[in-house]
């Protein structure tokens, strides 16, 4: 298969738009993978921390419990309503407050007699997550406009740094095949001045040494004859 000049030119064009979107890829697949990371480890402080919250409440409501006989009244007005709390004691159950939560951190605490189990719902880590993604995305899409961006600015000055190298190429090429036919025809040696290609100095270097050893084996037989 022979290539031309145009088919070399389209196809590194073409392959310098792969890469760029190949790179685009890649650096929103890094910054996703970054997010997941980050992600998990909020999640991790998040739940962390709300356990420690959740102790420090527990610590509290055994403390009111254990001094007070109206450690109801107390409890209904000092708990927030999303917080689901049970409280044990000797096995049997002695306060409820709010209703149990399916989806939620749960923290149980007991001390000698007194047993307490705390549930604090996800909404708010749900929501958390989900604002987390939104900028994810909004990022993601501004990452990629950025890069698509730069890439079709580098991508046209390619395409016209190209077009103007296969037109210099050409404009070469044709000037050595002129070169040639004179070399061939009026068998005048190429001139090195004319050429600016480095490739094609060294190529004419070797067809004038080529046309003197023709010249040369011409004048011989001429004289032979």
């Amino acid at each position: 298969m022979k290539l031309s000049l145009n088919t070399i030119y389209l196809g590194g064009v073409s392959l310098l738009f792969i890469l760029s979107l190949i790179f685009t890829s890649l650096a929103i697949y890094e910054e996703y993978k970054d997010f997941e990371n980050e992600l998990q480890t909020f999640k991790q402080t998040y739940i962390k921390n709300k356990k420690k919250e959740l102790s420090s409440t527990a610590l509290k409501v055994v403390k009111i419990v254990n001094t007070t006989k109206v450690y109801k009244k107390i409890l209904d007005i000092i708990l927030p309503n999303d917080l689901y709390v049970k409280i044990y004691k000797n096995n049997k159950i002695i306060y409820t407050h709010s209703k149990e939560i399916s989806n939620s951190i749960t923290l149980s605490l007991t001390q000698k007699d007194i047993k307490i189990i705390l549930k604090k719902p996800l909404n708010d880590l749900k929501q958390l997550i989900k604002e987390k993604k939104e900028l994810l995305i909004h990022k993601l899409i501004k990452i990629m406009l950025n890069f698509l961006t730069l890439s079709f600015i580098i991508y046209m000055f390619a395409l016209w740094g190209f077009y103007l190298l296969n037109k210099f190429l050409k404009q070469e090429i044709a000037l050595f095949v002129e070169f040639f036919k004179d070399a061939y025809q009026k068998h005048k040696y190429i001139k090195f001045k004319d050429i600016k290609i480095k490739e094609f100095l060294d190529i004419a270097i070797y067809v004038n040494k080529m046309l003197k050893e023709l010249n040369r084996k011409n004048k011989e037989l001429k004289e032979l004859n």
